[in-house]
């Protein structure tokens, strides 16, 4: 499918080029076999990458003037096959992406000789999941259990993995439940410093297993901002950098709710560990208080996303840190489940889940939607600078910069949308931490 390119790049960041859609029918056999090329069917392909998604979504929009949907007997399960290149200053790119389709919806006959429908299709790993469950015993790193999960039950390409097998151990039994079902359950009794992890899948780069701590830790990927469009040329290399790093339109989410915090356990909290083997809670042994405290090894600015309040603004006479009765956490424990080695829960003692709940809701601190040309190479868990002009009184752009908004974000999600035109990247980030001291006495004139 033709998509602006010229002899030597891509002309545009948007540009990319779609070698073929092949679709494998169920048992509908064409004169090359049972697979058949919808390139030309398709009218946009959406697919989104999340932080807390195991697996990747995509939804094809189809224009049939063919009548393919009825004569291939389409319902779903089929298997499809996206090929998509793109040459750059920076390389060419291709990729290759297997996929299964899971619904077919929104069909509507627009007049006569058009129908349009989606596909709304998923990773492999996404159906085998479907058809396991797990019922056996564990015994290592939480990674290592992981990463066997992803082999053995759920079929994933050990080139496609990258598992942080370093982490704490753990012995179980899984209770018959699905595989990423499992997984989920060890990622939710498992911190890094008191950071949670996370097990997502991306676009281009494969499934991960990672800690919140570990991906703030990141160098970022690239700087992008909102200017003026570049009056470069844009067919030169520079030309195309300008254009690539442009923030085309961006809305934001200022999430600076302290009332939410609060409850939340963002600031304070106390945990209560109960032994279910002797069905016992003593408050002074198994009680833990959590109060915030700023650690740069975990966050990804300089300052911590909150005032202490120490003089205005208190609440009963208390800053937001002295409050660890707004957030009860109840912790289950079994001294009697194993001889010499600690329950699944005992990695949540010592404040790591207080911790955990703590980075979860300060991740909200600040959020933004950013709309950038597309780019294959940015994937979620990568961390970006962008850069914010300050407000000015024009209306025009202003070579000062909004510290409080610019900054190094976390990209939690991706959508990807990929038409006959041009190919534009949503981006959601977040941070922890601020890059302003919000302590700090500020004088306005």
């Amino acid at each position: 499918m033709p998509t602006n390119k010229n002899s030597h790049s891509t002309i545009l960041p948007t540009s990319y080029d779609r070698k073929k859609i092949l679709l494998t029918t169920n048992n509908t056999k064409g004169s090359k076999g049972f697979e058949f090329d919808i390139n030309n069917l398709v009218t946009s392909i959406k697919i989104t990458e999340n932080i807390e998604g195991p697996g990747l979504n995509f939804t094809f929009s189809l224009g049939d003037t063919e009548n393919f949907i009825e004569r291939s007997r389409l319902s779903g399960n089929e298997k499809i096959l996206v090929e998509l290149e793109r040459d750059a200053p920076y390389g060419k790119e291709k990729y290759s992406i297997d996929l299964r389709v899971i619904e077919i919806m929104n069909f509507v006959k627009q007049k006569r000789g058009l129908t349009t429908y989606q596909m709304k299709c998923v990773s492999p790993h996404i159906v085998d999941n479907q058809v396991v469950s797990l019922g056996n015993a564990f015994k290592g790193s939480v990674g290592s259990t992981i990463k066997n999960i992803c082999l053995s039950s759920l079929g994933i390409n050990k080139e496609k993995l990258e598992i942080d097998t370093a982490v704490s151990l753990s012995r179980g039994v899984f209770p018959n439940i699905k595989p990423l079902s499992a997984i989920k359950l060890l990622i939710d009794n498992t911190s890094d410093n008191g950071t949670p992890y996370y097990f997502y899948e991306t676009l281009t780069n494969g499934i991960k297993f990672k800690s919140l701590k570990t991906l703030l830790n990141q160098e970022p990927f690239d700087t992008y901002e909102i200017r003026e469009a570049s009056i470069t040329n844009i067919e030169s290399d520079k030309g195309y950098e300008d254009m690539r790093t442009r923030i085309i339109e961006m809305s934001s989410d200022y999430s600076a709710s302290k009332y939410m915090g609060l409850k939340n356990g963002a600031y304070a909290s106390t945990s209560f560990f109960v032994d279910v083997g002797n069905k016992t809670l003593n408050p002074l042994k198994f009680r833990e208080q959590f109060q915030y405290s700023y650690d740069m090894n975990t966050s990804i600015e300089k300052h911590k996303p909150f005032p202490d309040l120490n003089q205005n603004n208190l609440i009963k006479e208390k800053g937001l840190k002295d409050f660890p009765e707004s957030k009860k956490f109840f912790i289950n424990l079994n001294t009697e489940s194993y001889d010499g080695s600690d329950n699944l829960a005992q990695g949540l003692s010592g404040g790591n889940l207080a911790q955990m709940y703590s980075h979860l809701e300060n991740m909200e601190f600040q959020t933004h939607n950013i709309l950038i040309p597309g780019d294959f190479r940015l994937n979620v868990g990568m961390v970006i600078n962008i850069r914010i002009p300050a407000t000015s009184q024009e209306g025009k752009f202003n070579r000062e910069i909004n510290t409080l908004q610019s900054g190094k974000y976390l990209i939690t999600r991706i959508e990807h949308t990929l038409d006959t035109h041009e190919y534009l990247t949503q981006l959601t980030i977040k941070r922890n931490s601020s890059t302003v001291d919000l302590d700090g006495v500020e004088d306005i004139k």
